[in-house]
């Protein structure tokens, strides 16, 4: 609860018979012969003495955990889903007893993922740039495999994404090295990170 209106009696009158309601008459008593009535409501102010600016201690620790565990549950089902997805293509490079260039970039793809999820696991930190480097191994994987469907246009398209992608790896890394982060009051306790 950030803050509570309270209504205030001005000071030196005596309180109402029926209680410091916030609906009561703007002045009490009430002059003689005029009838008790509710006014619209008047009189409040904000009390900030009522004001609770520090979060509760045992909240703010049941959803660090909470958060924690659904991190670490969809951190497991994204290896596990990764192991069989590499399994499902091993098995299919062992039963057609052939090995492509794209078959093997697609399991480029699966160990970028795991090594993304062990990066997260080890240091809390999101990287950024691996997410990309994964985008540029798909890029490529595409124009290998339907090279002989795609039309000049198509090829000139995804070969720029893939130039955009690496033209922003560089930029990301030289920021980091030109413009490093500054530590701010929070950064030794926070969790999460962005490289």
């Amino acid at each position: 609860m950030i803050g509570r209106l309270a209504w205030r009696r001005p000071s030196g009158q005596p309180a109402p018979p029926f209680g410091d309601h916030p609906a009561q008459l703007e002045a009490w008593p009430p002059a003689p012969g005029q009838k008790c009535s509710f006014p619209p409501a008047t009189g409040f102010r904000y009390d900030s003495t009522v004001s609770t600016q520090e979060p509760n201690a045992r909240v703010v620790a049941f959803s660090r955990s909470a958060l924690g565990t659904l991190e670490i549950i969809g951190l497991v089902v994204i290896s596990l889903a990764t192991l069989v997805a590499a399994g499902q293509e091993v098995l299919k490079m062992v039963v057609a007893r052939e090995v492509t260039l794209a078959d093997l970039l697609l399991l480029f793809i699966y160990l970028e993922v795991l090594a993304m999820v062990g990066v997260y696991l080890e240091s809390g930190a999101l990287p950024i740039r691996m997410p990309l480097y994964i985008a540029m191994v798909a890029l490529a994987r595409h124009l290998i495999l339907d090279l002989k469907h795609l039309g000049p246009w198509d090829i000139i398209a995804t070969s720029t994404g893939v130039l955009i992608i690496a033209i922003a790896v560089l930029a990301i890394r030289f920021g980091h090295i030109r413009y490093p982060y500054a530590l701010s009051k929070g950064d030794e306790q926070s969790e999460h990170k962005v490289q």
